[in-house]
């Protein structure tokens, strides 16, 4: 008995220490390495609406970091890591009625989406500042565990995307997107405080930085405005018309394209919408 007691405890310090091991040179890896970003003027930021709509190579001198599903708070940590080295000094910010939505601090919880932004964040997540966001920590540490310990992996920036897009076009979405949005598990959310206080800060940190920070709606199908709740809108009126008594320029293109071919689906551009959304862009605000 004893000696299959030693054997079983042999064993199991096999895979510990190499789950250590592998671990350790993580760990090295991710305190040694940075972001590969290239420096830039225009820094754009947020989920997948920026990320579909703005070309950098339009400019000429842009990157594009935005990523679908990102939540300020994740936007906002991702900011602070990149922004000082890019350099950037501006930095457009997705502003859309879905940002400010409630569904958004379910994110980190659900079991849909935890997985993947636990994939994305967890070599810059700050969870002790998400006040009344619940954090599924058992997904959370499975997540860690499989990306520290299982291989040594030379790229720990999941957070870090580009622009993408296709030339596709398929509008049967809206009621499905509606319900994303601005439902959850079947029932109607509002506004997110957690949310804005998260924009809040992304606005200032842009501002210490000496960076001028465009709060921008992309465009999005006549459709889907239509179908926003009144709740949002109202709140998002708001919260537009005080960002611009505040100083800080918010450029709404929301209802600008009006051509169902150049749309992705119901909320998002295509190849072709994006280009004619960049172009004109770059042309309004004069920026290069």
């Amino acid at each position: 008995m004893n000696k299959f007691l030693i054997k079983i405890v042999i064993f199991s310090i096999i895979p510990f220490f190499y789950f250590g091991i592998i671990g350790l040179i993580n760990l090295k890896i991710i305190n040694s390495g940075t972001p590969q970003v290239k420096q830039a003027k225009i820094l754009i930021i947020g989920d997948s609406h920026p990320q579909k709509a703005l070309i950098p190579n339009v400019f000429r001198s842009a990157v594009n970091i935005a990523q679908s599903a990102e939540p300020y708070l994740l936007t906002f940590w991702k900011l602070k890591k990149i922004l000082p080295l890019v350099n950037a000094d501006t930095v457009i910010i997705g502003f859309s009625h879905h940002n400010i939505s409630s569904f958004n601090n379910h994110k980190f919880n659900d079991i849909k989406w935890s997985s993947e932004l636990f994939n994305r964040s967890y070599t810059i997540n700050e969870f002790s500042t998400m006040h009344n966001h619940k954090i599924n920590y058992h997904e959370y540490y499975r997540i860690l565990w499989r990306q520290l310990c299982l291989f040594p992996h030379n790229n720990h920036y999941n957070y870090i995307e580009d622009y993408k897009n296709t030339t596709e076009s398929n509008l049967s979405d809206s009621l499905k997107t509606i319900q994303r949005h601005y439902f959850y598990k079947g029932r109607p959310v509002s506004y997110s405080n957690e949310s804005i206080a998260y924009l809040d800060s992304i606005l200032h940190f842009c501002l210490k930085q000496n960076t001028i920070p465009i709060l921008t709606y992309t465009p999005v199908h006549e459709v889907y405005l239509k179908l926003i709740p009144d709740e949002i809108k109202t709140h998002f009126n708001v919260l537009k018309k005080k960002y611009q008594q505040k100083g800080f320029l918010v450029v709404d293109y929301s209802n600008q394209i009006n051509i169902d071919s150049l749309f992705l689906n119901i909320d998002h551009l295509n190849q072709y919408g994006a280009k004619v959304f960049s172009e004109k862009m770059k042309e309004d605000l004069n920026i290069i």
